[in-house]
């Protein structure tokens, strides 16, 4: 089993073989696909392989940014710790996908970087196998100079730049420029661009290396991480952006932590908020308890003053209300079975009369409460009752159609009237002096039984004589009442008008001036 295991795409095959080769040259014992044995097992090989390794290393190149292969074994070795990740020239920070475009990513051919990572990992080639550095196989073809480029950079990093200057009428020529402009190695274009300074191909390097700043700085505000920034800083510490990637660092590190402190303070006033909430709800439900022990207005209204808007605030406010109208209650009438349609006094105010869905009235004594009769023989709902001026007799007018006479004293009915009206009698009403006593009802109907034209009656008090009919509403005459003097009586009906009534002339009257 090898100690490292080399994950990349087929296309840049020839980039994974060269970098085998450099690491095997540090005495290190590579693993990749290409060595793969006819009828092994693809899958197998590989995962056994990946797994005994001690170092991963994952090489981003356009290809492998998008294999499901490649990203996979990156997974896998991230998760046991020990990935290493490197790129082509053509692949910037930008282009690695999640969540490794945040790892330093070295240049696949910086081999002292990734041999120093892989050192990192504690993965020592034994002694035996250690074997002196050399310089990796040319990739391209190279001019003479280029070749005394290569040992210069070597020697100038034992020794000092001096011996590359002792070459620089070798090096400087546009052969080795071709060379130095393809590599993907800024320490050899950054050594020529020096070396060379003042020099047609040594300007020509200065500008390639602005270029390549620039466009690194731009991958970094793309990515506008940290990450990213630290990592131009990494290739360019004093490129023409390092000023602008240090003050974004900070300004993003102050962002990050000033948007920590927002949140750790959202959540500490929400624990208060909370905190808060339970305390009242505690006290809403003490102060509860508190106010039905005592049970009186004042300890709901007390209850209320504290928690207005409390679990209990609706029920309190009830239980005050109730309370409140008791307080204003003298007593109440029970008896009838249905809904009570309508009410009056007696004219001495010491009896009541009712008029129920029961079909029943009913007279009540008004100082005790009591029902002291029932008077029966409607067919239908009682609609409307009246007492007579002197209080000996009741009318009553009832959704069969009738109106009835009572004696009030007995509670029986001395006349029921039929054959007046057409409809239910909703209202009825006895004249001052007794004489006379009106009734409503509906005399015309439409096809939906919308009444269109109520009926006014007026009749001698104790007989079946009519004397007269009115029918100037357009609808129901839903209230009847007489004058004071007995001359006039007054309707109100929903047609939204109400009409006065001359009882002499039984004609409408008409308002001055109209």
């Amino acid at each position: 089993m090898a100690d490292i295991f080399i994950s990349y795409s087929k296309a840049y095959r020839a980039l994974t073989e060269a970098l085998a080769k450099d690491l095997e040259a540090c005495g290190h014992t590579v693993w990749s696909d290409t060595g793969l044995l006819s009828g092994e097992t693809f899958r197998e090989v590989i995962l056994r392989e990946l797994d005994a390794a001690k170092a991963v290393i994952v090489i981003w190149s356009p290809a492998s940014v998008t294999s499901d292969w490649v990203i996979s074994e990156a997974t896998r070795a991230k998760a046991q710790g020990k990935l290493i990740t490197v790129r082509s020239a053509d692949v910037a920070h930008g282009d690695i996908p999640p969540p490794f475009d945040v790892l330093h990513t070295d240049l696949v051919d910086n081999i002292e970087r990734i041999d120093a990572a892989i050192a990192k990992l504690g993965v020592v080639p034994p002694p035996s196998a250690a074997r002196p550095r050399v310089q990796a196989a040319p990739r391209k073809p190279e001019s003479t100079g280029w070749r005394w480029l290569a040992a210069a950079l070597v020697l100038a990093a034992t020794i000092g730049g001096g011996y590359f200057a002792l070459l620089k009428k070798d090096v400087c020529t546009a052969a080795d420029w071709g060379q130095i402009k393809a590599s993907s190695n800024l320490q050899f274009v950054r050594k020529f661009a020096s070396e060379c300074k003042g020099e047609r191909y040594g300007e020509l390097a200065d500008e390639q290396l602005a270029r390549r700043d620039k466009a690194a700085f731009a991958v970094a505000q793309a990515a506008n991480t940290v990450a990213a920034f630290e990592a131009y800083l990494a290739e360019w510490p004093l490129g023409a952006g390092a000023r602008d990637a240090r003050e974004r660092i900070a300004a993003i590190n102050e962002q990050e932590e000033a948007a920590r402190r927002k949140a750790e303070d959202d959540r500490n006033r929400a624990e208060e908020k909370r905190r808060l909430e339970a305390e009242r709800r505690k006290a809403d439900a003490t102060a509860w308890v508190k106010a039905e022990a005592g049970g009186a207005i004042s300890d709901w209204k007390a209850y209320l003053a504290a928690f207005s808007a409390g679990e209990h605030a609706q029920e309190a406010k009830t239980k005050v209300a109730a309370r409140e109208i008791a307080k204003r209650l003298v007593r109440s009438f029970t008896g009838h079975a249905g809904y009570v349609w309508s009410v009056t006094f007696s004219p001495d105010g010491r009896f009541a009369l009712s008029g129920s869905w029961d079909r029943t009235l009913k007279l009540w004594d008004v100082h005790t409460g009591q029902a002291l009769r029932t008077f029966t023989g409607h067919m239908g709902y009682v609609w409307s009752v009246a007492f007579s001026p002197d209080g000996r007799f009741a009318l009553s007018g009832s959704y069969d159609y009738t109106l009835k006479f009572w004696d009030v004293q007995s509670g029986e009915a001395l006349r029921t009237f039929t054959g007046g009206h057409t409809g239910w009698v909703s209202s009825v009403a006895f004249s001052p002096d007794g004489r006379y006593r009106v009734s409503q009802s509906c005399a015309e109907r439409d096809a939906y039984q919308n009444c269109i034209k109520g009926s006014i009656k007026l009749w001698v008090a104790s007989a079946s004589e009519e004397l007269a009919e009115f029918t100037a509403h357009d609808g129901d005459v839903t209230s009847l009442a007489f004058s004071p003097d007995g001359r006039f009586v007054l309707s109100g009906s929903n047609d939204k008008t109400l009409k006065l009534c001359d009882v002499s002339e039984w004609t409408q009257v008409k308002p001055s001036g109209k």
